[in-house]
Protein backbone atom coordinates (compact mmCIF):
# COMPACT_ATOMS: atom_id res chain seq x y z
CA UNK A 1 0.00 0.00 0.00
CA UNK A 2 2.90 2.67 0.49
CA UNK A 3 4.28 1.74 -2.44
CA UNK A 4 4.19 4.34 -5.64
CA UNK A 5 1.47 3.78 -8.22
CA UNK A 6 3.55 2.38 -11.48
CA UNK A 7 3.44 5.15 -13.69
CA UNK A 8 3.61 8.66 -13.48
CA UNK A 9 0.19 9.09 -14.73
CA UNK A 10 -1.83 8.48 -17.75
CA UNK A 11 -4.41 11.63 -17.53
CA UNK A 12 -4.36 15.07 -16.54
CA UNK A 13 -4.53 15.12 -12.79
CA UNK A 14 -8.01 15.68 -11.87
CA UNK A 15 -8.97 19.20 -10.39
CA UNK A 16 -11.60 19.28 -7.43
CA UNK A 17 -14.96 21.71 -8.55
CA UNK A 18 -17.84 22.05 -10.61
CA UNK A 19 -17.62 20.34 -13.81
CA UNK A 20 -16.47 22.37 -17.20
CA UNK A 21 -19.32 19.94 -19.48
CA UNK A 22 -22.35 21.79 -20.24
CA UNK A 23 -25.64 20.10 -21.11
CA UNK A 24 -27.46 20.78 -23.91
CA UNK A 25 -31.40 21.17 -24.05
CA UNK A 26 -31.26 17.58 -25.05
CA UNK A 27 -29.65 16.22 -22.56
CA UNK A 28 -31.79 17.95 -20.08
CA UNK A 29 -34.53 16.49 -21.60
CA UNK A 30 -32.91 12.95 -21.64
CA UNK A 31 -32.49 13.96 -18.00
CA UNK A 32 -35.86 14.69 -17.58
CA UNK A 33 -37.10 11.28 -18.83
CA UNK A 34 -34.66 9.66 -16.77
CA UNK A 35 -31.73 8.91 -18.64
CA UNK A 36 -28.29 8.72 -18.16
CA UNK A 37 -26.02 11.16 -19.93
CA UNK A 38 -22.17 10.11 -20.39
CA UNK A 39 -19.15 11.79 -21.87
CA UNK A 40 -15.57 9.96 -22.89
CA UNK A 41 -13.27 12.48 -22.70
CA UNK A 42 -10.14 11.41 -24.13
CA UNK A 43 -6.78 12.61 -23.07
CA UNK A 44 -4.83 11.39 -27.09
CA UNK A 45 -3.67 14.30 -28.83
CA UNK A 46 -6.04 14.78 -31.61
CA UNK A 47 -4.09 14.24 -34.51
CA UNK A 48 -2.83 10.74 -33.39
CA UNK A 49 -5.28 8.07 -34.66
CA UNK A 50 -4.18 4.97 -33.24
CA UNK A 51 -6.77 2.92 -30.94
CA UNK A 52 -6.72 3.07 -27.13
CA UNK A 53 -5.23 5.43 -25.36
CA UNK A 54 -6.34 7.50 -21.71
CA UNK A 55 -9.87 8.76 -21.41
CA UNK A 56 -12.33 9.59 -18.16
CA UNK A 57 -15.85 9.00 -18.19
CA UNK A 58 -18.18 11.76 -17.06
CA UNK A 59 -21.47 10.25 -16.09
CA UNK A 60 -24.38 12.58 -15.38
CA UNK A 61 -27.97 11.10 -14.06
CA UNK A 62 -30.79 12.34 -11.84
CA UNK A 63 -31.21 10.48 -8.54
CA UNK A 64 -33.53 10.07 -6.14
CA UNK A 65 -31.50 9.57 -3.21
CA UNK A 66 -30.27 11.51 -0.09
CA UNK A 67 -26.52 12.90 -1.11
CA UNK A 68 -24.62 10.80 1.65
CA UNK A 69 -26.40 7.56 0.20
CA UNK A 70 -25.26 8.60 -3.09
CA UNK A 71 -21.46 9.71 -2.37
CA UNK A 72 -21.18 6.17 -0.59
CA UNK A 73 -22.16 4.58 -3.26
CA UNK A 74 -19.26 6.29 -5.48
CA UNK A 75 -16.55 6.05 -2.94
CA UNK A 76 -17.26 2.26 -2.79
CA UNK A 77 -15.07 1.63 -5.12
CA UNK A 78 -14.74 -2.44 -4.24
CA UNK A 79 -18.40 -2.64 -6.30
CA UNK A 80 -17.24 -0.85 -9.07
CA UNK A 81 -17.16 -4.28 -11.16
CA UNK A 82 -20.53 -4.96 -10.12
CA UNK A 83 -21.98 -1.65 -10.44
CA UNK A 84 -20.23 0.01 -13.29
CA UNK A 85 -20.49 -2.37 -16.76
CA UNK A 86 -17.14 -2.58 -18.20
CA UNK A 87 -14.77 -2.43 -14.78
CA UNK A 88 -13.39 -5.24 -14.15
CA UNK A 89 -11.43 -4.78 -11.10
CA UNK A 90 -10.90 -1.49 -8.97
CA UNK A 91 -7.90 -0.86 -6.34
CA UNK A 92 -7.85 2.21 -4.01
CA UNK A 93 -3.49 2.32 -3.45
CA UNK A 94 -4.10 4.79 -1.45
CA UNK A 95 -6.08 6.69 1.11
CA UNK A 96 -5.14 10.38 2.60
CA UNK A 97 -7.35 12.15 5.14
CA UNK A 98 -7.75 15.85 4.92
CA UNK A 99 -7.83 18.74 7.56
CA UNK A 100 -11.41 19.36 6.63
CA UNK A 101 -12.29 15.72 7.54
CA UNK A 102 -12.83 14.06 4.19
CA UNK A 103 -11.02 11.46 2.76
CA UNK A 104 -9.47 11.19 -1.11
CA UNK A 105 -8.72 8.06 -2.54
CA UNK A 106 -5.93 7.26 -5.21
Amino acid sequence: PDAPHPHGGKLSPYVLGPPTVLLSREDEEELADGKTIMRVISNRPADESREGGARRLLMVRDVAAPKDVVLDRIGDFAAYPRMVKGCDACHVYKREGRPDGTEEGR
